[in-house]
Parts: C-alpha cells; structure tokens; sequence
C-alpha cells in the first residue's frame, strides 16, 4: 500500500530551496497534484536520485545534493519514520534523546520540567553520531515502511513550502485479536486520545508534558550560544512529538486488533483555541485523524468513519440530555437527578454512535437506491 506524508519545510529553508531551483538540482512538475497540500510541485534532478544525494540527514534536516534544509522529519508515524532513517544511512542523531521520552507521559513537576530541559540542552552539546538505528521509536516496527525517494515532491503554496515523502506500508497484521466492536476515538491534550467501545472496552493514550523552550530559558541554559537556541526548540519539539507518537502507536495496535468499525473526530481548528491549535500540531494529532489513522484502518480492511463532534462534548451518551463540562467531567442533572460521567469516554461514546448512524444511513440510501 502506497502512502504519502506532507511534512512542513520550515520558513528558514527558503533561500536554500531557491538556489536549488535556480540551480535546476529541483524541477517542477507541471500538472502534478499532491493531495491536502496545493501549489507549485517540484521532484529531484535524477542525477541527485542516481548519487543517493536525497535523504534525511536527522530528525529535522533533509538533504537535496548540494542543499540542506530544516524539516519536520520527525513528525512521521512509526514504520514511516524508521523506513526513513534505514534509507538514509549517514542520519545523524545524539545518542541520548531516547531517555527524554518517559518522562513526558508523566505529570511533571517545575523542576522536572527544568532538569528535562538541562538534559535536552546537555544531549545538543554533544557531538551527534551517524546511526540509522531510529532513536526516537522507543520500540521500532519490525516491519518498517519502505520509503521510496523517487517519489519525494516539494511543494510550495500559500501556506509555505512541504516536503512530501512517498513510502511503501507491509502488509502488517496485529499480533493479537479480541472480540470486535464499533469504537469511538475522543481526542485532546490532557489525554492524546480515548477510545470507547460498543463492547464497554476502554483504553487510551497518555497525554503528554509540555515542556516550552523559550529565548529567556535557553539564554540562562545556552549562555553565549545564542546560535544554538533555534536547534534546541526544535530538538525539544521532536521528542515531545515522538513520546506522543509512541503513545498512538501503541493506542493503534489495540485499536486494529479489537475495532470492526471506527469513528473519529473531523478535527478542524475553526472553534478551538491557540493553546489547542499549537499542541495538536506538535504532538501530531491532526496528522494522527486526518492521515495516519485512515490509512492503518484501510490497511486492515477495517471502516473507517469521520463524523463532526459538534455537541458531542456536552450531550450525555446514556440520558442524551445536556449538561455541563468541567476539565474531567460531565456533569448532567434532569428533575431531581444529576450525572456524573467521564468526560472523554463520553464523547468517545458520542463519537462512536454518530459514526454508526452514518454508516447505517449511507447503506439504507445504496439499498434504496438499488431497488
């Protein structure tokens, strides 16, 4: 099965991807398409594909020939991520970063969060070293994706410029199986994301700590090395990102084993805050619904189902009355009695039934329609 991830090129690369233009080691693709990301498409030069000049360099450097450049390489699920780095031998990553993904599912304390930072800042001091062992992946796939440079695009648009990365999934089945059922996915920052089964299963995915590096922390952690303040941002990013994705990794492969139908959430950012909107970036979330998540479920033969969560929140799944949500709960009163349920289970709940009925009313519209 084919797929394709679009990885955001950071505004810093743009003198660089201009050159290679110029320079013709990039040449546009007139009429070529990449799907969820409109604008310009450019491919390698063969010659740079025939002298194995296109591959990662580390988490978030890719290199075209003579060009190098920042890149979100770090934001890819789990057999994506270690199809690249065993395609690109010479990565380069520091040795000690795979420490720092722990503690983030645990509720730190501001010391913790310093003595995080100071281990981050102690890692980017030392000398990275050339290994393609994927460092980031606290347990790597033992089937990996096959990532296929000829298909690497990069497209510029009015949101930027991305680099899209074409890979080949095995054929991987889960290595358990439990009775199936419908399942709805609630997804957030506390919690990554719930699932709530017809069944009555429940399980989750931890939420992960934030951990900013701002410039007044790295000037008092990197005094003098102001040069290293940008690196260490996006360092911090990666890891934060890729103890979200070991969370979903292993949320997924309970999911494949136990789901026959999936609901989850339409995510979109039209009503939600900034706080939501920067975290769900960093920690993949809308990558997770909108890319990684379908394309695991079709390569399961499992459905899949988008539904929009409007209300689903605040309407109680076992009286459908409304109530109010508090951070853990919902709270539902009608006459004299009053509710109290688990706020995101419930919605995972919600979710699961909506996805049902829409399923169940697109089949009546087909049966009616074939008669």
């Amino acid at each position: 099965m084919l797929i394709t991830h679009n990885l955001r090129v950071l505004h810093e690369a743009n003198p660089t991807l201009a050159r290679l233009i110029a320079d013709r080691h990039l040449l546009p693709c007139p009429g070529e398409v990449v799907h969820a990301s409109p604008g310009v498409v450019y491919r390698s030069a063969p010659a740079l594909l025939d002298r194995g000049t296109v591959s990662a360099l580390s988490d978030i450097e890719m290199q075209l020939g003579p060009g190098i450049f920042p890149a979100h390489v770090h934001a890819l699920p789990p057999e994506e991520y270690a199809g690249l780095l065993l395609g690109s031998p010479g990565f380069r990553q520091h040795d000690d970063v795979r420490c720092l993904i722990e503690p983030l599912t645990q509720a730190l304390s501001l010391d913790e969060r310093q003595e995080w930072r100071q281990a981050l800042v102690a890692a980017l001091l030392r000398e990275a070293r050339s290994d393609s062992t994927p460092l980031l992946l606290p347990h790597p796939p033992a089937r990996p994706a096959t990532w296929l440079p000829e298909g690497t695009r990069l497209v510029h648009g009015r949101a930027g410029w991305f680099l899209c990365l074409a890979f080949e999934l095995p054929d991987q089945r889960p290595g358990m199986t439990v009775n199936r059922s419908a399942v709805g996915i609630d997804v957030g920052l506390r919690t990554l994301a719930v699932a709530s089964y017809k069944s009555g299963l429940i399980h989750r995915a931890r939420g992960i700590a934030d951990v900013p590096l701002d410039t007044a922390t790295l000037a008092h952690l990197l005094p003098g090395r102001p040069d290293l303040w940008f690196r260490a941002q996006l360092m911090g990013v990666a890891v934060q990102h890729a103890a979200a994705r070991a969370e979903l990794a292993q949320f997924t492969t309970l999911l494949l084993a136990a789901a026959s139908t999936v609901g989850y959430e339409q995510l979109t950012y039209k009503d939600t805050d900034e706080r939501f909107k920067r975290r769900s970036r960093q920690l993949g979330l809308r990558d997770y619904l909108a890319v990684w998540l379908p394309s695991r479920l079709r390569q399961q033969g499992l459905i899949g189902q988008a539904v929009a969560p409007h209300l689903s929140s605040v309407i109680c799944n076992r009286t459908y009355h409304g109530g109010t949500r508090d951070q853990d709960h919902l709270h539902v009163s009608s006459g004299d009695h009053h509710t109290v349920v688990d706020a995101d289970e419930n919605a995972a709940s919600n979710i699961r039934d909506l996805a049902l009925a829409h399923l169940i009313q697109a089949k009546s519209r087909g049966l009616t329609r074939a008669s």
